[in-house]
């Protein structure tokens, strides 16, 4: 079936997780709705959900084969997305990560190889990467389109 596998696309998925975001309001909610209630997935975005960075489900799977198997990979984002980073989405290291001397940096960098790599020592077939970024202009100002509801 690898062989029929002809074009991937994501819209906003936070690939490599929601370090690193830009939204100090959106990243203040998501650590509030952690410390008020369990949400394993809030913890996996946030790669929180595992003692060793190494162990962390999105590190993990990020480890797993399959956009290289891809004729196509289509990456779509948006700027006025405040709940998944424009990095992440378009699976791009981040200037933050890149100067995190901590554990994350290097952990949001070896995700982003790891996706990566696979497509660039492919000699099957070769893989187009395609980044989309969608720039929407509000005409109306309100908390919705603040906090990118809108």
């Amino acid at each position: 079936f690898k062989a029929k596998l002809h074009t991937f696309i994501t819209i906003s998925s936070s690939h490599c997780g929601n370090k690193y975001m830009t939204s100090t309001l959106v990243s203040g909610g998501m650590w509030a709705i952690m410390q008020l209630q369990k949400s394993t997935l809030l913890e996996e975005l946030q790669l929180t959900d595992a003692a060793q960075n190494s162990d962390a489900f999105i590190y993990r799977l990020s480890q797993e084969e399959g956009l290289e198997h891809f004729q196509f990979v289509v990456l779509v984002a948006s700027r006025q997305d405040t709940y998944v980073p424009l990095h992440s989405a378009h699976i791009q290291i981040p200037r933050p990560a890149e100067v995190d001397n901590a554990l994350d940096g290097g952990m949001y960098i070896d995700m982003a190889r790891n996706l990566l790599a696979p497509i660039l020592k492919s000699e099957k077939k070769q893989t187009t990467v395609i980044r989309l970024t969608l720039d929407q202009k509000f005409t109306a100002r309100s908390v919705d389109t603040f906090i990118g509801r809108k």
